[in-house]
């Protein structure tokens, strides 16, 4: 019983480090007196009753889900505006620790979930540590977060879902249940709901697991084939749902039965087009996992510190819109390097042979997904035309495979999760071949030290430096992070409050 509470309070204690652990991109936010430079339709930059008609519930975008129109974020403010907070300020705090928040769960939730299906029990408090940390300080998360494409990271932790339920199926030999079925199809649908190209990029996966286990272990094919078919039917409502959306406009203005359903592309289906957003997806780029084409957050070594930040303008850059910031000296090299041990360590989970075709069924769609972000990049010509462009090509539905190949970068947010369970187990396999304790310390202090070190950005609290703005000299980036308190000039806040005092310049502004 001591032993039971004990452990309870250890577990409470680590979950609350972790939790803490997951504000930090936001502490200095969180803690100042400053306005949210949040992407797309802002909140309102002003305090006033008014402001509770400016959040209104959002108009889906099928190209990006929830994330361009944010209004199915903010919905929930209103019951703080009904409790009489109007301060603007204080919204956006309540929104981002709610949001992150959200995340945590998620996140903490779903590592538990493949802890428990992976079978580890001797190392399960240190998995968990190596699972969040390893998510947080991907570069790929600080790139999303620093986006405030929150819908994405929610709808990737969500879709890991149905594969480790998958491996828990195919390894522990699971039966298939009734439950099991529900939570995969809502998991499916919710994840095309928070961004429709997951569900495209979420169904190569699935098929490419499908292939796999079927040829390894063939008397699972009616299981498999029940427990997938029967997914895609729990989660049609949803789609269906995502496909009006995609459709609407062609259905009041088309006179065609097939030109009404059929799918627009919202971007171009063409190799060309693919390839000039390629430029940042070398091999180089998109097994360190950053590769955006226009990066939220400018990737750079702790050794940018030393210098002025005006001197940073300067620096030598790495990619299109400054990617990877390269001061001169010796860190940069070092940093340069340790960016790989996220990818290292998930490697390492191949060599357990006590859980290979766990790790296999992670790591080989892992792999899909760096090979399809790398765009043009992808040494093999015809894997571009077979899985991105020809399926462009299909009637009605062509449209929606254009939209979510057309810009390939954005795939590799799918392999966040995987490669978080990955080096949960890459991390137990190292520990089990070592025997002694102090060198099991200092193998799990190393690998710890390199992912901060490469991720050192997570812990300065804004993200900082971020995106070329085209409004300062030389590189022209953004000295401060995505998260810096904005203070604009006081008679431009005087003015907006004015305007929140009239219901129709609120209905203006709004519009």
């Amino acid at each position: 019983m001591i032993r039971f509470i004990g452990n309870n309070r250890r577990n409470l204690i680590t979950a609350l480090i972790l939790y803490l652990l997951t504000l930090v991109p936001i502490y200095v936010f969180l803690f100042s007196n400053g306005y949210l430079n949040f992407y797309g339709p802002n909140l309102p930059l002003f305090s006033g009753k008014e402001v509770e008609h400016l959040l209104a519930a959002s108009i889906y975008n099928p190209e990006y889900g929830f994330s361009v129109n944010d209004g199915i974020y903010f919905l929930y403010l209103l019951i703080f505006t009904s409790l009489g907070i109007y301060n603007i300020i204080i919204l956006y705090k309540i929104f981002l620790i709610i949001t992150f928040s959200i995340t945590f769960l998620l996140l903490y939730t779903m590592i538990n979930k493949a802890i428990n299906i992976f079978k580890i029990s001797r190392y399960k408090s240190l998995s968990l540590i190596i699972g969040v940390l390893f998510f947080l300080l991907n570069p790929l998360y600080l790139e999303y977060v620093a986006f405030n494409f929150y819908n994405l990271i929610w709808g990737v932790i969500i879709f890991s879902y149905i594969l480790i339920k998958l491996i828990d199926i195919v390894v522990n030999d699971k039966n298939v249940t009734k439950l099991d079925i529900l939570k995969s199809g809502i998991a499916l649908g919710f994840s095309g709901l928070m961004d429709p190209r997951l569900y495209i990029w979420g169904s190569y996966i699935l098929i490419l697991t499908f292939i796999i286990v079927i040829i390894i272990k063939p008397r699972l094919i009616l299981k498999l084939i029940k427990y997938l078919s029967l997914t895609y039917i729990s989660s049609l409502p949803i789609i269906a749902y995502i496909y009006y959306l995609f459709v609407y406009p062609s259905l009041i203005t088309q006179a065609s039965t097939i030109n009404a359903i059929t799918v627009p592309a919202y971007r171009p289906d063409t190799y060309s087009y693919i390839a000039t957003w390629s430029e940042n997806s070398l091999l180089f780029n998109v097994f360190a996992f950053i590769n955006s084409e226009w990066t939220s957050i400018v990737y750079a070594p702790p050794s940018i510190l030393f210098y002025p930040r005006t001197q940073w303008w300067f620096f030598p850059h790495f990619g299109n819109n400054s990617l990877i910031l390269l001061p001169p000296g010796i860190i940069t090299y070092i940093w340069l390097a340790s960016l790989y041990i996220f990818f290292i360590v998930a490697a390492l989970a191949l060599f357990d042979r006590k859980r290979t075709l766990a790790s296999s069924l992670l790591f080989i769609p892992m792999l899909l997904i760096i090979s399809l972000s790398a765009g043009t990049n992808v040494p093999i010509k015809e894997f571009v035309y077979l899985l991105e462009i020809d399926p462009s090509k299909l009637p009605i539905v062509g449209g929606i495979f254009a939209t979510t190949f057309a810009i390939p970068y954005y795939a590799e947010v799918m392999a966040l999760p995987f490669a978080s369970y990955l080096s949960i187990l890459g991390t137990n396999y190292l520990l089990n071949r070592i025997n002694k304790e102090i060198l099991k310390k200092i193998a799990v202090s190393i690998i710890i030290v390199l992912a901060v070190f490469a991720s050192w950005q997570y812990f300065n609290g804004t993200l900082y430096p971020s995106e070329v703005t085209g409004s300062f000299p030389g590189n022209s980036i953004s000295l401060e992070g995505y998260y810096y308190p904005l203070n604009p000039p006081p008679q431009w806040v005087h003015v907006m409050n004015l305007l929140s005092t009239s219901r129709e310049s609120v209905r203006n502004v709004k519009n």
